[in-house]
């Protein structure tokens, strides 16, 4: 691990709390040696939202060092828990809290610029202030909804005609994705930003592609490659553009491909990718069959899988998030472990797998009893069981949990997830571990206290992360 501990693990009162228990547990590991300022503030993030004291979140951010582990701190804070969240309404609060610790930090910088324009208005010449190119098209973390070129697109014709003219070099695709993103819904408008746009030649165009392919702006994508063709010559743009289309509107991406007869002739690997996206844009159709068709067609087992845990629960009545019959999900596979390491973090942070859909799938497993199967999902065949862990394991163990609350599960059924932990290197993946299952563990449980085994269970697993 990232340092060597300074204590023996806890040794718990047997009357404690769970929900103490497991943050004693992580504030024991804490006081490992780090020497990585980002490690650190990931893991003091983590153990700051277990507590649930607004004023240790506030101190713990004043502590970091730099700008870069204040935004890992407030990373690991909002968006390091199980479920969903909004990523917009966590930005903001996420950079309030940082133009109050220190004002000139990027993203509070940043911010308050584009206030600044935003109240200023229709205006002959903007007035960019500190803003520079690359400003414009950062995000301060993965799950950033938007850039501020995308939201200030959103704002006035004056903006509009600014960014262009100030979009340079390798950023200029990107910029012009941020205002034909905002145009869609204008076709007179969004053709003249087309020309203005300049999108002749292999390079420009399929880069703007990309990057509205990024932003999930079908309309965008629909109405250019409508009015400029010649933008999908490359293969894989074509491929890329009608794999995002589909997720939305699936007759046009198979247009876009010259039909069913063409999308089956593509590569495996491409034919997947399209089959993917046509299947959540066939989640609503009437005939439950013809989305699980489209998966069933994708070429590999991890990417059938994948899909599967995106669609499974997708669209649920809102109400009871159940399906009729949750012996149907996934009723086709008998292991998860051809689900590669890597593979759920990623199609989370791409937008592929939401949280709480996820989560629901999962649950199902132990609704109906096939918890075996469900515990696959901790032990990707491609990893090694003495490999670190750290980049994807936390996730899992958050998502399992969380299924386990949702299907009033009993206190033994954490075990797997608590034993797993042992995997874990770095104290940040330590950490978020602990944080998940106390989160998902105090949701159906309470404070009733730990079973002996469970509390058996955790104290190994501490002893092994000590002595490793």
């Amino acid at each position: 691990m990232a340092g060597t501990l300074l204590t023996e693990a806890p040794a718990t009162s047997q009357t404690m709390a769970p929900v103490s228990r497991f943050r004693a547990a992580a504030e024991t590991l804490s006081q490992s040696t780090i020497v990585d300022p980002m490690i650190e503030a990931r893991a003091a993030a983590h153990i700051a939202a277990m507590a649930e004291d607004p004023a240790r979140v506030r101190a713990g951010l004043r502590a970091c060092p730099d700008a870069r582990s204040r935004l890992a701190y407030l990373d690991a804070f909002f968006a390091g828990g199980s479920r969903a969240f909004d990523a917009s309404a966590f930005q903001s609060e996420a950079i309030s809290m940082l133009a109050a610790t220190t004002p000139d930090d990027r993203a509070a910088r940043i911010e308050r610029e584009m206030l600044r324009i935003e109240s200023e208005g229709e205006m002959a010449t903007v007035n960019w202030g500190t803003l520079n190119p690359a400003d414009l098209i950062w995000r301060p973390f993965v799950w950033s909804p938007e850039t501020a070129a995308d939201r200030l697109a959103r704002s006035s014709d004056a903006i509009r005609r600014s960014l262009l003219s100030i979009a340079i070099g390798e950023k200029r695709p990107r910029i012009m994705a941020s205002v034909l993103a905002s145009l869609a819904g204008e076709p007179t408008d969004f053709e003249a930003a087309v020309l203005a746009c300049e999108l002749d030649g292999l390079i420009r165009g399929p880069a703007v592609i990309q990057e509205l392919v990024q932003r999930r702006a079908t309309d965008a994508l629909v109405r250019l490659t409508a009015i400029r063709p010649e933008v999908l010559a490359l293969p894989g743009v074509r491929i890329s553009a009608a794999a995002c289309i589909a997720r939305d509107r699936p007759d046009d991406a198979i247009r876009l491909l010259g039909g069913e007869n063409n999308l089956s002739r593509l590569p495996s690997n491409a034919q997947s990718s399209v089959r993917k996206g046509l299947a959540e844009g066939l989640r609503r159709d009437p005939d439950p069959e013809r989305w699980r068709s489209e998966i069933m067609q994708a070429g590999q087992a991890d990417d059938r899988l994948e899909a599967l845990l995106g669609l499974e629960a997708m669209h649920r009545d809102a109400t009871t998030n159940e399906m009729a019959d949750p012996d149907r999900t996934f009723e086709e596979i008998d292991s998860f472990r051809t689900l590669g390491e890597g593979r759920v973090v990623s199609a989370m942070e791409n937008g592929l797998i939401d949280r709480d859909d996820a989560i629901a799938a999962l649950g199902d497993l132990f609704r109906t009893g096939r918890y075996e199967l469900a515990y696959t999902f901790l032990q990707p065949n491609t990893t090694e069981p003495t490999r670190a862990a750290d980049q994807w394991l936390p996730t899992r163990i958050g998502l399992m949990g969380e299924a386990l609350a949702n299907a009033d599960a009993s206190p033994d059924a954490w075990i797997p997830l608590i034993d797993s932990m042992s995997r874990l290197d770095r104290l940040d993946g330590q950490v978020a571990a602990l944080r998940a299952i106390q989160a998902s563990y105090q949701r159906i449980h309470g404070d009733e206290d730990l079973p002996q085994d469970v509390r058996l269970t955790l104290d190994n697993a501490l002893l092994e992360i000590a002595l490793d």
